[in-house]
């Protein structure tokens, strides 16, 4: 390898490692505040719900809250579980033994 590539490497090296590395050295001196902990806290529910949001409301194209009824049921239950035990684990367990049961009876 020629001394263009491993330039190359090197820099995509630090590019890459800098947004792990920088908040990690930023913050290890600092206590974060309360509103940053509870931002912290939402934030996989966030990430979660955004990737689940356009399967759940949009068909053909159009956005619809009745686009899949019987997956609404299960994530109505699923969002139940997840508020009343605080575990989005067991969420995600229950509404797939949910979404099992539907799709064994056919529905």
């Amino acid at each position: 390898m020629d001394i263009n590539t491993w330039g190359l490497i090197i820099g995509m090296t630090a590019v890459t490692a800098a947004p792990r590395v920088l908040p990690l050295l930023l913050t290890t001196q600092r206590k974060p505040s309360a509103t940053f902990r509870r931002w912290l806290e939402l934030l996989p529910i966030a990430i979660f719900s955004s990737f689940l949001a356009p399967a759940l409301l949009v068909a053909e194209g159009k956005v619809s809250t009745a686009a899949h009824p019987e997956t609404m049921v299960v994530v109505a239950i699923s969002a139940i579980v997840v508020r009343k035990t605080r575990n989005l684990l067991a969420g995600l367990g229950v509404g797939l033994l949910v979404l099992l049961g539907l799709w064994l009876t056919g529905y």
